[in-house]
């Protein structure tokens, strides 16, 4: 960030903010603007706003929060990332049984507590009672935290319809859910700084850190993800965002579908996963294959594998394999498929994800590359290829693959709050 070096360095070494964040255009006129309203506010002259706002920041704790929230929007919607609560629904429901004493969760980064409470109504449908579940809903922004404890939620927070699961909840006329107090029983919210937060060693069965990573330099992603880690109960599940899937420990594994961005705390994971570009529900063999996905029976996977050895490879087909870790067919198809439709990015994406799994990050590079020649936007491959040039060792291009993924992923969210944003009402 040039205007404000003094600033942008506090940013890195005090907020532990990544250096590609703030080389983003949307970013630093951000934090100028913030800058420049304290200076209104204050009073100050037409002195030296960096030197005068960085040193105001290392004093001043109210607003070093601001300043962290409107770098790291605190903002979120109901149910946002839907097949990530599909999986936790049907991952409660699977355990219900066995965890009469209770559940414990954690919202780690909660923004307003959507979250949060969309957390506690997953619980909810897969069978537990709310004196069963307990969430703790962590963040460093204190407006956030404050606006979050009354369960109301309006606006671009119902940027998506409801699951029908959800059935503790309803829209009102207004658009607005009003969260029902059992269910907020259910939350216990809390400000405090993730790095400085300590719940104690094994409390959480699930962790929930979405799009907070991705805002971090590297050491600081290294070392929330290894306290996260340590927050969780042999088993327990970490949920991260889709552009974090790279961050997740070593020792944990995939669990649900590749959408859920899940991870257990089990089998070492040998390479990194890639997450899929975002896609909306498409219509398959005459049902809907869907971001949330779900479960899916053990013959009916075996049925769709063996099928789509028979048929010419589509890319539903090519998911279900790499879905289930049927690796040898996965690449099979989908060489297959990008054979006739090259201009596919999601086959090369979902190729390199099949040939990292079996160790071949070379090939895997050049499925990414392809990929980020069809789509220089393709923030699931830009990530993927930023993840094997900081395993190589070659930090510079790492970071500016990271760079370029962060641009794209902040983008990508601004353009979906402006297409989802209600119109105004006279």
């Amino acid at each position: 960030m040039m205007r404000l070096p003094l600033t942008a360095e506090w940013l890195v070494a005090t907020a532990r903010l990544s250096p590609e964040l703030l080389a983003t255009t949307s970013v630093e006129r951000a934090v100028l603007e913030q800058a420049r309203a304290v200076q209104r506010r204050r009073g100050w002259g037409d002195g030296d706003l960096d030197r005068e706002y960085a040193a105001l920041l290392a004093r001043d704790l109210a607003e070093a929060a601001a300043l962290r929230a409107v770098v790291a929007v605190p903002e979120s919607w109901l149910f946002r990332g839907r097949a990530s609560f599909e999986f936790l629904r049907e991952w409660l429901a699977e355990r219900r049984k066995g965890i009469a004493q209770g559940v414990t969760m954690l919202s780690a980064g909660c923004a307003g507590g959507a979250e949060a409470m969309s957390m506690a109504l997953t619980a909810l449908a897969a069978g537990l009672e709310p004196h069963q579940v307990s969430i703790d809903a962590i963040d460093l922004n204190a407006s956030a935290v404050d606006g979050a404890v009354d369960g109301v939620y309006a606006g671009l927070a119902l940027r998506e319809e409801l699951p029908a699961w959800a059935n503790a909840v309803s829209v009102d006329p207004e658009r607005r859910v009003r969260i029902p107090a059992p269910v907020r029983s259910m939350v216990r919210f809390e400000r405090s700084d993730l790095f400085a937060w300590d719940p104690g060693e094994g409390r959480y069965d699930v962790v929930f850190c979405r799009n907070v990573l991705i805002y971090l330099e590297r050491t600081a992603r290294a070392e929330l993800v290894a306290r996260l880690r340590s927050w969780l109960r042999p088993g327990g599940v970490l949920v991260l965002g889709h552009a974090e899937a790279g961050d997740a420990p070593a020792d944990f594994r995939t669990i649900g579908s590749l959408d859920a961005f899940a991870f257990e705390r089990g089998a070492p994971l040998r390479t990194p996963l890639l997450p899929p570009p975002r896609r909306d529900r498409r219509p398959v063999q005459g049902r809907v294959v869907e971001a949330a996905g779900g479960a899916i029976s053990a013959a009916s996977r075996s049925h769709a594998s063996s099928s789509s050895l028979r048929s010419p490879a589509t890319i539903e087909r090519c998911r279900g394999l790499v879905a289930d870790s049927h690796w040898d067919a996965a690449e099979t198809a989908l060489r297959d498929l990008v054979r006739r439709e090259p201009s596919i990015v999601e086959g090369h994406v979902l190729l390199a994800e099949t040939l990292l799994r079996r160790e071949r990050p070379r090939e895997a590079e050049e499925s990414l590359r392809r990929a980020v020649y069809l789509d220089p936007q393709c923030e699931a491959a830009l990530m993927a290829l930023s993840q094997l040039a900081e395993r190589a060792g070659n930090r510079p291009l790492a970071d500016r693959y990271r760079e370029r993924a962060l641009a794209t992923h902040l983008q990508q969210d601004a353009s979906a709050e402006a297409q989802q944003a209600p119109p105004d009402r006279a």
